[in-house]
């Protein structure tokens, strides 16, 4: 209706109620005045984020500060609601600068991974370290406060299925290093053998929940599948991570392993893994590393009994050749 429409307009007073009501005043238009109509902050700005509101989760499972309305994100990840990946190092905390959009991270030096989480080298871990000295990279895998891990998927059919595209995994699960779901564990223990040969670290999880990055690969972006109601309906765990030695590792899941078995044949995630975590020299685990076995008394031992079982042979032909006569022997 007429009102309906010059209501929305800013002029005042442009509506004459009564007999001639046929007639209206309307504004002139932004050509003939010069000036432009005025908005109402309220109706045009859109709402601030705040994550207090079912209309603004935070991603990443991370917590919402109740006092300001912000997510509070984990290591590598940032944005009003935790969803864009942050670059730089973990050294430079809060003033990481985020990912630009379809771009990858230039780390910093001595850093690497998706979203630069990863130490490389000793040196880059001073400033994470209360004496700001002696900082240590880890890369050991077992976690002493929070270590983070950076894996490609090695299954061979996943590969095929995804060229120019590697999958890789971080507890999220990334395509062309786009994240396209992200999942915590919780009530984990972890179990290591160290042996001579290979050592072997396992974490065991009881309870695992998983979400969708809504719109990406394997979560409803058009010609992929989704599966943003099955992660939060199957994927309840327990789950395992383990390595074999400095790299090979393996994820599993009950639910996921299933998935993995029924479309690539295969029982379960296989990855190939490198990590680092901050500590100081004296946080190090120094585990009681078992030696090889020494053998070299053994050998020694050996070498001995075969040089004097070679030298009584040359012993016995010495003394043979001085006492040998033709009548030593007898006739033929």
């Amino acid at each position: 209706t007429e009102k309906s429409v010059n209501s929305r307009l800013s002029s005042p007073a442009i509506y004459l109620p009564g007999p001639k009501s046929h007639f209206s005043l309307k504004p002139k238009s932004v050509l003939e005045t010069g000036d432009p109509p005025k908005k109402d902050p309220e109706k045009d700005c859109p709402p601030c984020f705040n994550c207090q509101l079912s209309a603004f989760p935070c991603s990443h499972f991370s917590e919402c500060n109740i006092y300001d309305g912000k997510c509070e994100c984990p290591p590598g990840f940032g944005g009003n609601d935790c969803s864009v990946p942050v670059c730089n190092s973990l050294a430079d905390g809060r003033n990481r600068l985020p990912r630009e959009v379809n771009q990858t991270c230039q780390c910093t030096e001595g850093w690497g991974g998706i979203n630069c989480n990863v130490c490389l080298t000793d040196s880059v871990c001073d400033p994470l370290v209360p004496t700001r000295s002696n900082g240590t990279c880890y890369k050991g895998g077992l976690t002493v406060h929070e270590n983070f891990q950076m894996c490609n998927v090695t299954n061979k059919k996943i590969l095929d299925m995804l060229p120019n595209q590697p999958p890789q995994v971080t507890f999220s699960f990334w395509i062309n290093q786009t994240e396209s779901f992200y999942c915590h564990l919780t009530n984990c223990s972890f179990y290591q053998d160290i042996n001579s040969e290979q050592n072997t670290t396992e974490y065991k999880c009881d309870k695992i929940k998983c979400q969708c990055m809504a719109g990406e690969m394997l979560c409803g972006k058009d010609g992929s599948i989704d599966l943003s109601e099955w992660l939060i309906e199957e994927i309840n765990g327990p789950a395992e991570f383990s390595c074999y030695g400095s790299s090979d590792c393996r994820f599993s899941e009950p639910a996921m392993d299933q998935l993995i078995l029924s479309i690539f044949g295969d029982k379960y995630i296989s990855l190939d893994c490198f990590g680092g975590e901050c500590l100081h020299i004296s946080e190090v685990p120094k585990p009681d590393r078992p030696h090889k076995p020494d053998n070299t008394n053994i050998i020694i031992a050996a070498i001995i009994a075969v040089f004097t079982f070679v030298a009584g042979i040359f012993a016995a032909v010495f003394y043979l050749s001085r006492h040998w006569s033709p009548s030593s022997y007898g006739q033929i």
